[in-house]
């Protein structure tokens, strides 16, 4: 068995002109559809929410493709953290497509940087909405992106 290495992630290791986005994925259940998974991709030190989306039934190889297309619109980062060992693969994979690619990271301590759990905290209300749960996946989308709109304003 052939198991990825991985590298500790410093949270030094950002600069000024440094970027590094934080790669999450949780079950749908969370949301309500238990068939679905969801990802979020937020932008540190200076706190950004780039994706928050939900994706019903998603295929083999879904967070790769969804994070490449975030980074078509978006400029790439400099690493790509999470803190989920199962997406390691995906981010190495992804960070060596883009034209200065980025470092991938595991950081199991990675809730301890103030702008993660800040950022959770935020989209606990939409979360706990008794209407958003009721919302079908559309409609789950559309608050996801009006709350990242305005989280992003902020």
């Amino acid at each position: 068995m052939f198991n990825i290495p991985y590298m500790e992630w410093d949270e030094t290791r950002l600069s000024d002109d440094s970027r590094a986005w934080f790669i999450a994925t949780y079950p749908g259940k969370v949301v309500g559809i238990p068939t679905a998974s969801w990802l979020f991709v937020c932008e540190i030190p200076h706190p950004r929410c780039l994706c928050l989306h939900i994706f019903d039934a998603p295929a083999s190889g879904w967070v790769h493709r969804a994070i490449c297309e975030i980074a078509a619109t978006n400029t790439p980062p400099d690493l790509l953290v999470t803190d989920e060992t199962r997406l390691q693969h995906a981010l190495v994979s992804v960070g060596s497509s883009f034209t200065k690619p980025a470092k991938a990271y595991i950081d199991k301590s990675l809730m301890g940087m103030p702008e993660i759990p800040a950022f959770l905290r935020c989209l606990e209300e939409v979360l706990n909405d008794p209407l958003f749960q009721k919302q079908s996946i559309g409609e789950k989308n559309a608050t996801f992106d009006s709350w990242r709109t305005k989280y992003n304003l902020r």
